[in-house]
C-alpha cells in the first residue's frame, strides 16, 4: 500500500509503503563524544487504520475500527502530508511509540544509517586529529 498520495506534490519524496523502515535523523546522544553515539532511531510505517496510532488519541483509549474509519472519513484531510510511524526508541529512550510524522521529514532508514555512519566517522577523525 503506497502512501505517497498524501504527500505534498511539490517536495522531493520517496515512496513510503506500510512496513517501510524509515529514519528522520533522530540520532541519540549525537551531542556526546562520537564513540558514545547510538545508532539512529528506526521507524516502521503503519496504516492509518492501525489502532496503535489511535490509542490515547481524541478517539479514546480503545477505539473500534468503525470509529477510526469514521474519523478518517470526516477529518482525514487534517492528516494530509502525514503518516503514522512506530518508532523504536529502545530501552534507553522508552521503547516503542506511535507518532504521526510529516512525510517530508522521513527518509529510508538505510539512508539515515549511512549518513549517521559518515558523520560519526568524521567526528571520530576530528577527535583524533584535533
Amino acid at each position: 500500500m503506497q502512501l505517497d498520495l498524501f504527500a505534498p506534490t511539490d517536495t522531493a519524496f520517496f515512496a513510503v509503503e506500510v512496513g517501510a523502515e524509515v529514519g528522520a535523523r533522530r540520532w541519540p546522544w549525537v551531542s556526546r563524544s562520537p564513540d558514545q553515539w547510538l545508532q539512529p532511531v528506526r521507524g516502521t510505517v503503519i496504516s492509518r487504520r492501525d489502532d496503535r496510532i489511535w490509542v490515547g488519541s481524541v478517539l479514546g483509549q480503545s477505539p473500534s475500527q468503525e470509529e477510526i474509519d469514521r474519523y478518517l472519513a470526516a477529518r482525514g484531510d487534517r492528516l494530509k502530508g502525514s503518516i503514522p510511524v512506530i518508532w523504536d526508541f529502545g530501552p534507553i529512550g522508552g521503547g516503542m511509540a506511535a507518532m504521526w510524522e510529516s512525510v517530508a521529514d522521513l527518509r529510508p532508514y538505510s539512508e539515515d544509517l549511512a549518513d549517521w555512519q559518515l558523520e560519526r566517522a568524521k567526528a571520530l577523525e576530528e577527535r583524533v586529529s584535533g
